[in-house]
């Protein structure tokens, strides 16, 4: 799928609605008011995001429960670890760019042992 050509898509829709171009400030996914008006200046609503991919998974027919979770920084497992060796990113850099904390560690989740603990810590 070409999430490139979709959020294109999107933002067209959007100005349409608003009647203006994005400015640098304005949220891709803004917040949309009962009443329906759309305040671009003002991010959606976690648990809005949340009832719609509660939704659009029953109508697909999906019988699991997925979260915002993987919608936030995506990516960082695949440059880490599944993309060509030359574009791979080191861990430092899946620290920035997951927002993690200055001293947050990574553990292999499935070693019960933490044979596999990484000792790396990120810093700031």
């Amino acid at each position: 799928m070409d999430m490139y050509t979709h959020i294109l898509r999107c933002i067209k829709i959007l100005e349409a609605q608003i009647g203006r171009a994005l400015e640098g400030d304005d949220y891709i996914f803004p917040f949309i008011g009962g009443n329906g008006i759309i305040n671009p200046k003002q991010p959606m609503k976690h648990d809005y995001v949340q009832n719609l991919l509660n939704e659009f998974t029953q109508g697909a027919g999906v019988d699991k429960y997925y979260t915002t979770h993987s919608l936030r920084r995506g990516g960082a497992q695949y440059r880490f670890m599944f993309s060509v060796i030359e574009k791979r990113w080191e861990l430092n850099q899946i620290c920035w760019w997951a927002g993690w904390a200055e001293g947050e560690g990574v553990s292999m989740g499935n070693d019960p042992f933490n044979i596999c603990k990484l000792t790396h810590r990120c810093i700031g």
